[in-house]
């Protein structure tokens, strides 16, 4: 098996390995904490059914890469390949449309 990873440009504000591990423990602590929130905040009203949002969506990328990566919450403005792998993500100006399109 090819181990696969995304290279994109650098934009990591941590470089090394345990720092950003550990960051990222306690960055999925917050995504899921915020995961719960969002949820909380659309059970039980029915004039209020939770819709995915793009704004959803960037508030947990916020989440995951704070503290790790400059463009947190954000979506990715260069492109992207996988090593290891066939798949071509799309380019970085059809991001928000696709997210559009995920969340409709």
């Amino acid at each position: 098996m090819t181990d696969r990873h995304s290279v994109a440009d650098e934009n990591e504000l941590v470089s090394d390995p345990d720092e950003i591990a550990r960051l990222e423990v306690e960055n999925g602590i917050s995504q899921f904490n915020l995961t719960l929130e969002i949820v909380k905040n659309h059970i039980g009203d029915p004039d209020r059914p939770f819709r995915l949002r793009p704004s959803h969506i960037l508030q947990l990328n916020h989440k995951a890469l704070e503290r790790i990566h400059r463009l947190a919450g954000t979506f990715r403005n260069s492109p992207v390949t996988i090593s290891g792998s066939s798949h071509q993500p799309p380019d970085h100006f059809l991001i928000p449309e696709k997210v559009d399109e995920l969340c409709d």
